[in-house]
């Protein structure tokens, strides 16, 4: 559900669809499971008191930290096929940028996963996605 407002939105912009949209979708998709489990493992025992079934409360620690990582690589995948897609200067800066950012969250959440470490994950990568939309922008507006 969260990567149909890329495509609406490039499609109510009059635009045909078009790999643009299509892979700005694939990014969504792919960055939010990571950037939400590891979000839930900060607060697990809250989903685990009122008996919701989140990642990170059905299965352990490692296997947890493992999907974290397997989602994120995924999306660092996606933001570089995307920088061959899309040919704004702004936006290329801000998807390296981005890698970065993921590539750093992926890091300390392999050096040692727990809750401290996993709420910086999710703040890591908590800005991804504006800076893609906003490089797109930008380079829409110049």
């Amino acid at each position: 559900a969260g990567s149909m407002p890329t495509i609406t939105g490039w499609l109510a912009a009059g635009k045909p669809l078009s790999l643009e949209p299509v892979i700005l979708a694939i990014i969504v998709f792919l960055w939010t499971p990571g950037h939400f489990w590891s979000l839930a493992y900060k607060v697990k025992e809250e989903y685990m008191v009122v008996d919701l079934p989140m990642l990170p409360v059905v299965k352990d620690d490692r296997y947890t930290r493992k999907m974290i990582i397997v989602f994120y690589l995924l999306t660092l995948a996606s933001m570089a096929v995307s920088i061959f897609i899309f040919e704004g200067l702004i936006y290329r800066i801000a998807t390296l940028t981005s890698i970065i950012f993921l590539a750093y969250a992926i890091h300390i959440i392999r050096v040692r996963f727990d809750k401290e470490t996993a709420w910086r994950s999710f703040k890591i990568s908590s800005p991804i996605l504006a800076l893609l939309y906003t490089g797109l922008l930008i380079d829409g507006l110049i």
